[in-house]
């Protein structure tokens, strides 16, 4: 694995080098605290921040500034990062030796044209609102979406955690153009912003003229959970169920790495008990995975399963734990599963970009070859007290129920 040569800069800059890359990747990160009331208006946001520009009010002159820096890509999501709200302003381009312009500098300048001017008028506005609508709809409509995003928002209330990041469909039509320009202008002069640039780039390709901050207080934060059972249904002929576990994990936790083992023994490989004794043994489940939302300090499970099998699956899901606390399982496969992952991400600029965004968020200095080490040396009786950890948690049933269901 090559070394990957980091450098952070006081002011709010990340700068990750890595001399394999003929491409250079930019993201700019804005930062506000998660809540309701502007989940939506957010989402409507990143939806302008990556539409037309007011010196570029087409799309055919959008099409036409982005040809000239050689087909450079821009995009913006919306995301949350454990008590906060991100926006992210995504460039990618070619790497400038391919060219005889000093074309990393004029990816930054046109990356920060989109923060600063996105064209925001009743056209923009109006289209804007009909992607989030149309996202939101199609979450609504997807019911391993719909189950995941209600278990969280029944495991979080009155919690950070139970706010949905993509917004609510009640609150889009309302939202006036002078609200969106107002949340424009905090984004640009009030919002932390972090800028990371990855790619065989140097301090010196640059001059940066904007202030960026540096964010120095770790993101994640505290979930409860009640210990309850919810079950909604649906017309569909499958079930989607949702567990959500509270735990006491953290990364400055001495079970931290522990505990990253446990899920993946879990349900995070072919190799996870969830998979091999639900799905391919008893052929339960159409899918079955375990992941976690380190931020939030909570893990979930989730799995599409049919109707009548409701109980059955919720009393194997239970004894899956109960094997890794008498220790029947294989540490090793889950070790290299993790492992291989890692060794992947050094050779994706994305993935490397977001590995680095994540520990800083972290409050980490971790490098990835310190991660592979630390999985390295966990042991199978430090992966059972790590069950410890585990508290309280929600079980969420979306049931499925189709006109022969109603008439038994």
């Amino acid at each position: 694995m090559e070394k990957v040569q980091k450098i952070h800069k006081k002011n709010g800059i990340t700068l990750i080098y890595d001399e394999k890359f003929n491409e250079v990747v930019m993201s700019l990160r804005i930062m506000f605290p998660l809540k309701k009331e502007t989940a939506t208006i957010a989402n409507i946001m990143a939806n302008l921040f990556s539409d037309r520009l007011v010196h570029a009010s087409t799309k055919a002159a959008l099409l036409a500034k982005k040809d000239n820096l050689y087909g450079v890509k821009v995009s913006a999501s919306s995301y949350s990062i454990g008590q906060y709200h991100s926006i992210e302003i995504n460039l990618k381009g070619i790497h400038q030796d391919f060219v005889k312009e000093p074309l990393h500098q004029m990816y930054y300048e046109f990356l920060m044209e989109f923060l600063k001017t996105p064209l925001i008028d009743e056209k923009t506005l109006k289209e804007a609102k009909k992607n989030v609508k149309q996202t939101l709809l199609r979450l609504d409509e997807t019911p391993s979406h719909k189950a995941l995003f209600s278990a969280f928002e029944y495991a979080g209330k009155d919690q950070t955690f139970g706010v949905n990041v993509y917004g609510y469909l009640d609150d889009i039509d309302a939202i006036t153009i002078d609200e969106v320009k107002v949340f424009h202008q905090q984004c640009v002069s009030e919002f932390e912003k972090e800028l990371y640039i990855v790619g065989r780039i140097q301090e010196e390709d640059f001059n940066f003229s904007d202030k960026f901050t540096t964010q120095d207080t770790p993101a994640f934060h505290k979930t409860y959970i009640e210990n309850e059972t919810i079950k909604e249904t649906y017309k569909g002929n499958q079930s989607e169920i949702v567990l959500v576990y509270e735990t006491e994990i953290n990364p400055n936790h001495p079970s931290y790495y522990p505990y990253l083992m446990l899920l993946a023994v879990l349900g995070q490989s072919p190799n996870s008990l969830l998979f091999q004794n639900i799905r391919e043994k008893e052929s339960l489940c159409y899918s079955i995975y375990a992941s976690q939302l380190i931020f939030d300090g909570i893990f979930y499970i989730g799995t599409s399963i049919n109707p009548e099998n409701e109980e059955r699956v919720l009393k194997l899901v239970d004894e899956q734990f109960e094997i890794i606390r008498e220790g029947n399982f294989d540490l090793e496969a889950s070790r290299n599963y993790l492992i291989n992952r890692l060794n992947g991400t050094t050779e994706n600029t994305r993935q490397l970009l977001d590995f680095t965004v994540r520990n800083q968020r972290m409050g980490l200095s971790d490098s990835i070859e310190d991660v592979i080490e630390k999985f390295r040396h966990v042991t199978k009786e430090e992966v059972i007290r790590a069950l410890d950890e585990i508290k309280t948690h929600l079980t969420y049933i979306y049931e499925g129920v189709t006109h022969e269901n109603n008439q038994q």
